[in-house]
């Protein structure tokens, strides 16, 4: 029930809540420090998304060698990383402060093909996003990654990538899905 308010039962709120207990009260003292002076639980989760946004950069290499914990080294000692570190620290930060949080996966982003109308969605759109429970509004999203995604590619190669995908999916559409019904509405007008 995604942004609709509904009671969270014990053992779910409880289960949204979880933070290795070696961790909480570093993840704690970071949201304090971040949200020096907010009450409001929903505008602390605000500050939480706006600091990650301001002081973290968003990389897709991956982090080198090291003993800590991913999540703790990504706020304390690289401040880079893909959507997937940005999610798991402002789950784990807002989980610190008493907000239940869980990480959602999905797509951002995508190709805009504008000859045929749609959008191509592929591995490098995959995305993180974080949702916070709020009594009064149940579940709300919220993206900590710094914005990096673009809508339309550009350039020769992309230009003629696009109408390749144009034509496989006019393709699909009318000569391999090509059926009874679809013939019928096509001789019909």
């Amino acid at each position: 029930l995604l942004g609709t308010a509904c009671k969270l039962l014990p053992y779910w709120r409880n289960r949204f809540l979880q933070v290795p207990p070696e961790q909480q009260l570093k993840f704690f003292g970071l949201v304090e420090q971040w949200s020096r002076g907010t009450k409001v639980p929903i505008d602390r989760a605000n500050r939480v998304e706006a600091e990650l946004q301001r002081q973290f950069r968003y990389t897709l290499e991956g982090p080198e060698e090291h003993d800590s914990d991913p999540v703790e080294h990504f706020l304390f000692s690289r401040k880079e990383g893909h959507c997937e570190y940005f999610a798991a620290s402002m789950v784990l930060l807002l989980r610190a402060d008493g907000i239940p949080a869980r990480v959602v996966n999905g797509f951002a982003g995508g190709e805009w093909n504008r000859g045929g109308g749609f959008f191509t969605f592929r591995r490098e759109h995959a995305h993180s996003w974080v949702e916070a429970y709020f009594d009064d509004q149940g579940w709300v999203r919220f993206d900590p990654t710094p914005r990096v995604f673009e809508m339309e590619p550009t350039g020769f190669f992309a230009k003629l990538r696009l109408r390749f995908q144009r034509m496989k999916l006019q393709w699909m559409v009318w000569v391999v899905n090509f059926n009874a019904s679809r013939q019928l509405q096509f001789f019909k007008g």
